[in-house]
């Protein structure tokens, strides 16, 4: 997984579950962030930005429980 934003100075890749996984993403020299999973299934997921949550641009979305929303992963 990646995300390209060289202005953030921390990204943390948050898969909602129960409980939430939470996965530091390492930034490269141009900076993209980027992140690598063992996941081999659908899941939902956002960042933490700077700590606020921010949500991409994806294909897939899913309305949550907290009234916000997820992107979706889906192989």
């Amino acid at each position: 997984m990646y995300l390209t934003a060289p202005q953030a100075q921390s990204v943390v890749l948050v898969i909602a579950g129960d409980p939430f996984q939470k996965i530091q993403a390492l930034r490269d020299a141009s900076g993209t962030w980027k992140v690598t999973l063992n996941q081999s299934g659908e899941f939902k997921y956002f960042y933490m930005m700077d700590n606020k949550a921010y949500l991409p641009e994806c294909r897939l979305k899913e309305h949550d429980d907290f009234g916000s929303d997820n992107c979706v992963f889906s192989p």
